[in-house]
């Protein structure tokens, strides 16, 4: 028995923080998928498209946070290597331990204010774009300053969640993401019962950060954080101007493209085709992306491990490991996107009232192809900015402005059809082409540079 389960381990690859990290992508997924059924009886056909068009504006955050939390997780994770944390303490080389205690504090210090910021930002910025859109009457104003808030909010824990998982603490952070979407979904499954409407998202949101915040409080790395802010700074400390900007701009750059690339479609659709569109769209989407999300953990909670790998040069160990969760990781993703045609079909053989809430099927099959190449286009630039570096940075440029400027002309000449289709072409043909020939090069021309 005990042969067997390492067996289906080792083929699965699924570990402890792959576990909570796929209970919290399902829990998240399934949300989405039960969140389709109370939109749909609790919002009307408007409302919908406000809803989902609320989280592709709220992804402008990506502006404020501008890749800052994955380099914590990568730098804490090289720097970390070689310590050990001790009665809730991290103890060991002390030239270590001030370039970690400088990366905290770098950290917290630009969440706080990118927390602010972000709050008064969007909520100028969505203010303006409903007020002129606005074409039903639909008491949007109230629900979206709630809404800024506690995305705000969230901001705030991407640091402490970001450092700890540099620690290779990924299982804890898993379950800290799992509490979290388990309770932000209960609470909205509450509040539309009761008719809150729109105002549901985003108090479920702030409930739900609320006890993320409670649950650090009450762990061993709340205290490591107070003792890290103890020690005193020396020389080894962490210098944004050199350190990370260099290699912060460029995954800005691509971060920044990756908006326009996957959260531009509901702003168009909702300008050029309605509310009714863009919900459709936002509903597909949900599922797609679930289904993304929860293929890519196989990758994500790897981050750590593969930084330390190439902080190390143990490549052998680094291209054995990503080579397993990559295929892993591809498999799951191709089923899952199957699997959701199977369910549409299975919709349009019972002629379910469910199917209107969604895309066609052409455009679902058309957007999974989409989704597809975007997965292996993520998993292989998760590998490369394991090394510290972004070389993706020129490819992502010229993505997003191909699916921005193809979304804005299709959209308006062809609607939700033309968005589309514009999109999966500028994926398959550009993106995963592309980012399997600068992953070969740098691949390459990094491990045979001389030790």
């Amino acid at each position: 028995m005990r042969n067997l389960k390492e067996s289906i381990v080792r083929i699965s690859g699924i570990d402890s923080a792959i576990l909570f990290t796929v209970a919290s992508r399902l829990v998240q997924g399934l949300g989405g998928i039960i969140a389709v059924y109370f939109i749909a009886k609790y919002l009307n056909i408007n409302e919908q498209g406000y809803y989902y068009t609320f989280a592709s504006i709220l992804a402008l955050q990506v502006f404020f946070e501008l890749g800052l939390s994955t380099i914590i997780t990568q730098y804490t994770s090289k720097y970390f290597s070689g310590l050990e944390i001790i009665d809730k303490k991290i103890v060991g080389d002390v030239i270590k331990l001030s370039y970690l205690s400088s990366i905290l504090l770098l950290s917290i210090k630009w969440f706080c204010s990118a927390a602010v910021l972000l709050f008064f930002l969007l909520s100028f910025v969505g203010s303006c774009f409903f007020n002129s859109m606005q074409t039903d009457q639909v008491n949007w104003f109230y629900p979206w300053i709630m809404t800024c808030f506690s995305t705000s909010l969230i901001l705030l824990s991407t640091p402490l969640i970001s450092f700890i998982a540099g620690l290779n603490k990924i299982e804890y952070t898993s379950k800290v993401t799992f509490y979290q979407y388990l309770f932000q979904l209960v609470f909205m499954i509450v509040f539309f019962r009761f008719g809150f409407g729109l105002y549901a998202r985003p108090l479920s949101l702030i409930i739900s950060i609320i006890i993320v915040f409670l649950l650090l409080y009450k762990s061993v790395y709340f205290s490591m954080f107070f003792d890290l802010f103890k020690k005193k700074l020396n020389s080894y400390q962490i210098s944004y101007k050199k350190d990370i900007f260099p290699y912060q701009w460029k995954i800005t750059v691509s971060w920044l493209s990756g908006y326009l690339i996957f959260q531009l479609f509901n702003p168009v659709i909702f300008a050029f085709d309605g509310s009714v569109a863009a919900g459709k769209m936002g509903m597909t989407l949900v599922m797609l992306t679930g289904i993304q999300t929860v293929a890519i953990s196989w990758i994500s909670t790897k981050i750590p491990l593969f930084a330390q790998l190439a902080s190390t040069k143990s490549f052998t160990a680094l291209d054995g490991k990503f080579k397993g969760v990559f295929l892993q990781s591809t498999i799951l993703c191709v089923v899952g996107l199957v699997s959701f045609i199977g369910f549409v079909l299975l919709l349009k053989q019972y002629n379910s009232s469910y199917l209107d809430k969604f895309l066609s099927l052409k455009n679902i099959i058309i957007l999974s192809l989409g989704t597809s190449s975007n997965h292996i286009m993520s998993c292989l630039a998760i590998y490369l900015r394991s090394y510290l570096k972004e070389p993706l940075m020129k490819m992502s440029i010229v993505a997003g402005i191909l699916v921005a400027t193809g979304s804005l002309l299709s959209g308006k000449l062809f609607g939700v059809d033309g968005v589309v289709l514009s999109y999966s072409l500028v994926m398959c043909f550009v993106c995963v082409p592309w980012t399997i020939f600068i992953y070969r090069k740098c691949k390459n021309e990094w491990q045979n540079i001389p030790l």
